[in-house]
């Protein structure tokens, strides 16, 4: 059986971290972003990283998205190419478009758009962190 196939688009902290996770998981990683260091920090970690600008409609529109069973946008502190790169998404028939926002705002914004699911990691970090402390018998000390 092939592996399941997942492209991450912005490779930040956010980004890298999902790419070797999603790796872990069993899930074959292609990654992009504009910036060569964050590109080549992750090639080995990943199936295929590409250094490419997805706020570019002609790099969407060369790549066959169709490999992917879902697109993760993890562009977090730029606003503008986070929601232009899902619309260039869109625009080539992507449906299952995840997106990493920086706040309320964002994450209001990217589902007005389209995406299938936004996620906002410090909320939902928040929100696990409480739950965890709502049920000590869940920690457990860790090193660090």
């Amino acid at each position: 059986m092939a592996k399941k196939r997942i492209a991450v688009i912005g490779l930040g902290r956010f980004g890298s971290a999902f790419c070797r996770a999603a790796r872990g998981a069993g899930l074959e990683v292609m990654a992009m972003d504009s910036d060569q260091g964050r590109v080549h920090a992750i090639a080995d970690d990943v199936a295929e990283a590409i250094i490419a600008d997805s706020t570019d409609p002609k790099v969407t529109a060369n790549i066959d998205w169709r490999q992917f069973f879902a697109v993760v946008v993890a562009i977090g502190t730029d606003l503008q190419s986070s929601l232009i790169t899902i619309l260039n998404l869109k625009e080539v028939g992507v449906e299952a478009i995840w997106c990493k926002t920086r706040d309320n705002y964002h994450y209001q914004l990217a589902l007005k758009v389209g995406v299938s699911r936004a996620i906002n990691p410090e909320q939902a970090m928040g929100e696990m962190v409480a739950a965890w402390l709502g049920h000590p018998e869940l920690l457990t000390r860790q090193a660090g």
